[in-house]
C-alpha cells in the first residue's frame, strides 16, 4: 500500500511538472508577452524542448514559432488555424497567370484593384460574404509584405483553413516580431472566419459596399444561391428602392418581377440615367404594362437622342398591334438610328398596313434597315412583296440575301394552301410573277447567275 501511495504522489508531481512545463513554462518563451498582449488565452509551449508557443483566440488556434529561412538564420512564424477551408488567396504573379490560362477557376470579385492584386479560388458565395471593403484593403496590404514602416517585413500565405506569416526578424540576436504587427494580422484573421449567417453578411455587403459592381455581384450571388431565403428578398427590395446606383436598382427590380415595376417605371422614364439602363427597364416592364407609355416615351427619347430607349419603346409598340402602325412608319421614314427597330416592330404588329412602308424600306440607305425590313416582310408580306424581295436577294449577298430568301420562303409557306396553279416565281430575267404547276417553292439564281 505504501508503494502505491508513493506511486500516486510521484504521478501527481510528474503531472504537475508537465503542466508547468507546458503552461507555466511558456512564460520563458520570448513570444509569451506578445501572445498575452494580443489577447491569446490558454498559452502553452508546444513541447518541453521547444520555445514555440500556441494559444487560443476564440475559435482560432494561434502559434508563434521559430523557423529557419536559411541554414544560419532564425526568424518568427505566425500560424493561425481555424479559418474557412473553402477560400484561398494568392498574390498575383507568374504562377497565377499560368494557372488562369490553364483554367484554374479564379473568382473575380468586382473590385478592379483588388482583383489585379490578388488571385482568389474557392467558394464565391463565401468570398462575397467575407470581403467587405475594409477586409479587402487589409488583404492587399498584408500580401504586399508590410503594413507600415515599423511593422517589419513578412511573407503571407492564406488558404484552406490556415494563415501563415513568416517574418524577417533575427531571433538569434534577440529581435522579435512587433506585437502591433501580430495584433493586426490576428484582427485580419478574425475577419476571415466563416460567418454563422452567410446570407446576412451577403445582404449587408450588397447594401453597404462602396463599389456598385461589388453590390451587384453580392445581389447576383444571393439570387443564385439563396433565391427563396427571406433575406435575399429583403436585400433586393432595399436595393431596388434606395441604392444610389441606377444599375444596381435595375438589377434588383428585374429580379423582383411585379414588385419591381415601380422602380422600372422610374428608370424607364428618367432622363437622368444612362440610355441603356432606361431601355432595359422599359423592356423589363413587359408589353402589357409599358404599351400605354410607349408612344410618349418614343417621342421624348427621339427628341433627346436616347436611341436605345427609343428602340425599346418601338419594340413595345410593335407588340401592341395595329394601333401604333402610323407612329412606327414615321420613325421608319425619318429616324435613321431607330429605323431598324421600327421595321422589326412593324413586322411584329402583324398589320397589313405595315407591308407597303416595309417594301419601301428595302431601298433604305442603311443595310441594317434593309435587312430588318426584309425580315419583317416575312411576317406581314403577301405575294405583292415577292418581286421586291426577289430583287433584293438577287442584288445582295450575305445577311441581306439570307433575310430576303428566308422571308420569301415564309410568304410561300403562307400560300401553301393554294392548289396547283398557285404562285411560283420563275428565274426569268423580267422577275414577273407567273402561275405554274410546281410545288410553289421560291427558286432564285445566285448573284453570279448560278441557280
Amino acid at each position: 500500500m505504501e508503494f502505491l501511495a508513493l506511486l500516486a504522489v510521484g504521478g501527481a508531481i510528474a503531472g504537475g511538472a508537465a503542466l508547468w512545463i507546458a503552461r507555466g513554462g511558456a512564460r520563458a518563451s520570448p513570444w509569451f508577452s506578445i501572445a498575452e498582449a494580443c489577447g491569446l488565452t490558454d498559452i502553452r509551449r508546444v513541447s518541453r524542448w521547444s520555445r514555440d508557443i500556441v494559444g487560443d483566440l476564440g475559435a482560432l488556434e494561434v502559434r508563434l514559432a521559430v523557423y529557419s529561412p536559411t541554414q544560419h538564420d532564425r526568424s518568427t512564424r505566425l500560424t493561425v488555424r481555424g479559418l474557412s477551408p473553402f477560400v484561398a488567396f494568392r498574390r498575383e504573379g507568374l504562377a497565377t497567370r499560368i494557372d488562369r490560362v490553364l483554367g484554374g477557376g479564379e473568382v473575380l470579385f468586382g473590385d478592379e484593384p483588388f482583383d489585379r492584386a490578388l488571385y482568389l479560388q474557392g467558394d464565391e458565395r463565401l468570398f462575397h460574404a467575407l470581403l467587405d471593403a475594409k477586409t479587402r484593403k487589409h488583404l492587399v496590404d498584408a500580401f504586399s509584405g508590410s503594413i507600415g514602416p515599423a511593422s517589419g517585413k513578412f511573407t503571407l500565405s492564406l488558404g484552406h483553413g490556415e494563415m501563415q506569416a513568416s517574418f524577417a526578424d533575427d531571433v538569434s540576436r534577440g529581435r522579435f516580431v512587433r506585437r502591433g504587427t501580430v495584433r493586426w494580422l490576428l484582427r485580419l484573421a478574425g475577419r476571415l472566419q466563416e460567418p454563422t449567417d452567410v446570407v446576412a453578411r451577403l445582404a449587408a455587403n450588397a447594401e453597404g459596399d462602396p463599389l456598385p459592381l461589388v453590390r451587384r455581384e453580392c445581389l447576383r450571388v444571393l439570387q443564385e444561391t439563396e433565391p427563396l431565403h427571406p433575406g435575399t428578398r429583403a436585400a433586393l427590395e432595399r436595393a431596388a428602392r434606395s441604392d444610389r446606383d441606377a444599375e444596381v436598382r435595375l438589377q434588383a427590380a428585374l429580379a423582383l418581377d411585379q414588385d419591381g415595376w415601380p422602380t422600372l417605371e422610374e428608370l424607364a422614364t428618367s432622363g437622368a440615367v444612362e440610355d441603356a439602363i432606361s431601355a432595359r427597364a422599359f423592356e423589363g416592364l413587359g408589353e402589357h404594362v409599358a404599351a400605354g407609355r410607349a408612344p410618349r416615351l418614343l417621342e421624348e427619347s427621339l427628341a433627346a437622342g436616347r436611341v436605345l430607349t427609343a428602340r425599346a419603346a418601338a419594340k413595345v409598340l410593335g407588340g401592341a398591334g395595329d394601333a401604333h402602325v402610323p407612329a412606327l412608319v414615321a420613325v421608319l421614314e425619318h429616324a435613321t438610328d431607330v429605323a431598324g427597330a421600327a421595321a422589326t416592330a412593324l413586322g411584329q404588329t402583324g398589320s397589313a398596313a405595315a407591308e407597303e412602308p416595309l417594301r419601301a424600306a428595302l431601298s433604305h440607305e442603311s443595310p441594317d434597315v434593309r435587312a430588318a425590313a426584309a425580315d419583317a416582310l416575312g411576317r406581314v408580306g403577301t405575294a405583292a412583296s415577292v418581286p421586291s424581295l426577289k430583287e433584293l436577294a438577287q442584288r445582295s449577298g450575305g445577311r441581306l440575301r439570307s433575310a430576303a430568301l428566308a422571308s420569301l420562303d415564309r410568304i410561300r409557306s403562307r400560300l401553301k394552301g393554294i392548289e396547283p396553279g398557285r404562285l411560283a416565281l420563275t428565274a426569268g430575267a423580267d422577275g414577273q410573277l407567273a402561275l405554274s404547276d410546281t410545288d410553289g417553292r421560291v427558286s432564285l439564281p445566285d448573284p453570279d447567275g448560278t441557280a
